[in-house]
């Protein structure tokens, strides 16, 4: 499996990857639309409901965009593993992100065929002086500006909570 309208998001900074799965929303609604755009949650969605969406024609637009939240994580081996003869036949219209807020078991063979054909984006927490430079440059895009030495006490006192 290669598809290059598969992507996997994953890791454990949920707070970027909340941010980037909301980039292309946003950016896909500017392009075509928000018609053809679904969210489905992986631990309640019954795989035929994601095979629908995933399959289904685009309306008014030349694409459709199907996120799927936590499919991977959420599912037993076995039951994730259901979800690969789906993966095998996404349509040139439609584009499936899943998005993994946090680390799936990338021990199943599920994890290891969508990883291998899928263009993969790894979130992982800024630490340290990563940590600093990150709160540095969120407070930028917010118009304003920290020294790193208050940069580096916030990420003292916050810790890796990226939503504090």
């Amino acid at each position: 499996m290669n598809k290059s309208n598969l992507y996997l998001m994953t890791g454990d900074d949920s707070f970027s990857l909340r941010e980037e799965v909301q980039r292309w929303k946003e950016a896909f609604v500017e392009k075509f639309g928000d018609t053809d755009l679904e969210e489905l949650d992986g631990e309640s969605t019954p795989l035929e409901q994601i095979a629908g969406a995933v399959q289904a024609a685009p309306f008014l637009s030349e694409k459709r965009l199907v996120i799927l939240k936590n499919f991977l994580s959420s599912q037993k081996a076995e039951e994730a593993n259901l979800i690969l003869p789906l993966l095998e036949k996404i349509p040139d219209s439609s584009v499936l992100v899943l998005a993994e807020f946090g680390s799936p078991d990338g021990r199943t063979s599920a994890f290891k065929a969508i990883s291998n054909g899928a263009t993969k984006r790894l979130f992982l927490k800024p630490k340290g002086l990563q940590l600093t430079s990150w709160i540095q440059r969120r407070t930028e895009v917010h118009g304003s500006r920290m020294n790193s030495e208050c940069a580096g006490y916030l990420a003292g006192v916050l810790g890796d909570n990226l939503f504090a």
